[in-house]
Formats: structure tokens, sequence, C-alpha cells
């Protein structure tokens, strides 16, 4: 078995730690849960510690510092991120025929843009955990060496940080230069 597929979690434990119902189907949750996995959790902290971490489980071997990282930070981490990818796959179904949005006698589908917010929410959440995990690696860098640690060219190494983007501002030396207080735009 590769290690890229052994899952830490299981749906199970996603819908007791999350606001997801007990009658959601367990292939959509394992699936989100290896998005999580492989896509973020393997971007934030690299593939060094990610194989570890998988080799570790897939064992039962974990030491005393993977089972604080596993069960303290990266279990909250996969769980919301797993709710993340989730969300879309609840919302509309892919048939033979057509993308459908189901309906049920007893509830009612909420519009793309509730969707939107609902996953804005959970992106949020789950940047957090991130933040928090990377964080944790970082002050502890020489209990887990394998951390921002590169042997292959092709692997992914750990992020200092867990958020992607911010704010990008123009070069503004030029424009300031020739700006006039005394003039009227």
């Amino acid at each position: 078995m590769s290690i890229f597929n052994v899952q830490i979690v299981d749906a199970e434990y996603v819908k007791q730690n999350s606001d997801i119902e007990f009658n959601v189907e367990t292939r959509l949750i394992d699936n989100s849960i290896m998005l999580s996995q492989r896509i973020d959790l393997l971007q934030l902290i690299g593939q060094e510690l990610y194989v570890e971490v998988m080799t570790a489980v897939s064992g039962g071997t974990e030491s005393s510092n993977q089972l604080t990282l596993i069960n303290d930070y990266i279990l909250p981490y996969v769980t919301q991120r797993a709710v993340y990818h989730l969300l879309p796959s609840l919302h509309g179904k892919i048939r033979n025929s057509n993308v459908v949005s189901q309906n049920s006698e007893n509830s009612n589908a909420i519009d793309l843009q509730e969707l939107k917010y609902k996953r804005d929410i959970q992106a949020n959440l789950s940047q957090f955990l991130g933040e928090r995990l990377v964080n944790f690696l970082c002050l502890n860098i020489t209990d887990y060496p394998t951390y921002r640690t590169v042997t292959n060219k092709t692997d992914l190494i750990g992020r200092k940080q867990s958020y992607i983007g911010g704010i990008v501002l123009p070069d503004t030396s030029q424009i300031n230069r020739n700006y006039d207080d005394s003039k009227n735009y």
C-alpha cells in the first residue's frame, strides 16, 4: 500500500468532530479526507514529514512526538479541510445526464451564494488550524527534523506560513514623485 493511500482519519471521526451529519455518505467524506491529505496537508508539512507520519500511522509505530503532532494538530486540520472539500459534493451530484442539486421533503438546498459563504467560513477555520500546525512545527523544529527538509528536488518542502496570498501593492515611487498637492485633480 502506498503511503499516499493511508487515511489518517476516518469518516466517523469527521462526522463526530465537525458539523457534518451522520447520514452523509462515507464515500464522499473519504474522498474529501484524501484530498485534504494529498493536497493541503502534504503542501503544509512537506513531503519528508508527510511520508514519515503516514509511514508511522500505517505501521502503528507513532512516537510520542508524532502522536502529539497528529492528535493535536494534524487531525483537526485534516478534518476541517475535508469538510471544505466536501461541501461542493453535498451541494450538487454528478449524474449520467447532468449535475443536479438534490432536495428532500424536510429540507431545502442552499443556493450558490450560501454555499460560498459556508465554504469561506470553513476555509478560514482550516487556515487558522493550518497556521497553528505550522507554528507548532516551527517552534518544535528539533522534534520534527524532517519538516522543511528536502532530499529530492521534486519533493515538496513544508511551508513557513500556512496561508497563501496577501495584498500586493504596486510600486508607488513613480506615482508619488509626480504628485503635486497644490493641484486639484
